[in-house]
């Protein structure tokens, strides 16, 4: 009679726990500010229209530079790299010290990392100096750089 008493505690003790967990109440999410919400609304008409761009793409049966069984669809695929080489525009930061940020290490594992920072900061294609216009943003920092800063062997 006792075991089955105390197992009967413990469950009550557990439940009050477990709805205790559950009447949390979560912060409402931040607010996002004036001009991010007007920069968002200014590229939805560029996002909508290679959207439709991509839906209507031309039939692409045989093209000499693409390998077509490796594609789900290939037609989609070679507008929609069409489409991003027009219209795509990264932000890349410039805030950050050496050697963590914009260092990149081009040899070894972390190599293709490095490489896509220094391309990545070299090119003016793609790139734009003002956020309110980029689609994508990009912290050029390196992961080895970090650990190489950071890490304290052995412990």
């Amino acid at each position: 009679m006792q075991v089955l008493e105390r197992r009967e505690r413990l469950l009550r003790r557990r439940r009050s726990r477990m709805n205790a967990q559950l009447k949390i109440i979560f912060p409402p999410p931040p607010v996002v500010p004036d001009h991010l919400q007007r920069s968002i609304a200014a590229l939805k008409p560029t996002l909508a229209y290679a959207k439709r761009e991509i839906e209507k793409a031309p039939l692409v049966t045989d093209d000499p530079d693409l390998y077509a069984p490796l594609f789900r669809n290939i037609s989609v695929f070679k507008r929609s790299y069409e489409l991003m080489e027009l219209l795509l525009k990264v932000y890349i930061y410039k805030e950050g010290e050496r050697p963590i940020f914009h260092e990149p290490h081009l040899t070894g594992i972390y190599s293709s990392e490095g490489w896509f920072m220094k391309l990545m900061e070299q090119n003016r294609y793609f790139v734009t100096k003002d956020p309110e216009k980029a689609h994508l943003f990009y912290l050029p920092y390196s992961s080895r750089q970090l650990q190489m800063a950071v890490y304290v062997p052995v412990t």
